[in-house]
């Protein structure tokens, strides 16, 4: 989660105002992908409460979610960068007194569950058809899942205004690490008046 940009980022280390910083392409294209991101998010996350308040009633927020991932495709979609599709996922919601209650949502109806385990059921460690080692001559099959976590998050992000005071800042930032670095690499030179920029 993104924090506030500071209010000296627009100012010089001696406090005098500085024009803003004018967001480049690649600033709008960051704002515009990271808001991307927090728009999925949120919808995410409002279906997952709407879930809850519809079985559970109010006071359930959505805490995170276990989903299974065959095999298969996980490595298909570790080949085409694509975000993998869950075979089955168990929600977990809480209240403010930090119990959980799990879910799974079938034919669009809510059915709860003990834990996420309970949930998967068999399919948790269900055995890969035909994936598995021999150990001591004997075929040991691996799980035909895995099992994957993802949390909820409100995501806020910058805007490309901010994402470019940020990056003036840190330009400005590295460039005064640079002037000290040569300062103190050159002492010599300071002391004939030389200035980094003439070096």
């Amino acid at each position: 989660m993104e924090t506030p940009a500071s209010d000296s980022a627009g100012l010089e280390k001696n406090g005098q105002p500085v024009p803003p910083a004018i967001p480049t392409e690649r600033d709008l294209d960051n704002a515009r992908r990271r808001e991307a991101i927090a728009e999925k998010q949120e919808a995410q996350y409002v279906q997952c409460l709407a879930w809850a308040l519809g079985a559970f009633g109010p006071g359930w927020i959505p805490s995170h979610r276990h989903y299974l991932v065959e095999k298969d495709e996980e490595e298909r979609a570790r080949r085409t960068g694509e975000k993998p599709t869950a075979a089955a996922t168990i929600f977990t919601v809480r209240d403010n007194a930090g119990r959980k209650r799990h879910f799974s949502v079938e034919g669009g109806s809510v059915c709860e569950h003990a834990g996420y385990e309970a949930g998967f059921g068999s399919m948790l460690l269900e055995p890969h058809p035909t994936r598995g080692f021999e150990h001591r001559g004997q075929w040991c099959p691996t799980h035909r899942y895995s099992l994957c976590w993802a949390g909820y998050e409100r995501y806020h992000p910058k805007t490309a205004e901010e994402l470019a005071s940020l990056r003036a800042t840190r330009e400005q930032n590295k460039a005064e690490r640079e002037v000290q670095k040569w300062r103190d690499e050159h002492p010599l030179f300071l002391l004939a008046g030389i200035r980094p920029e003439e070096g």
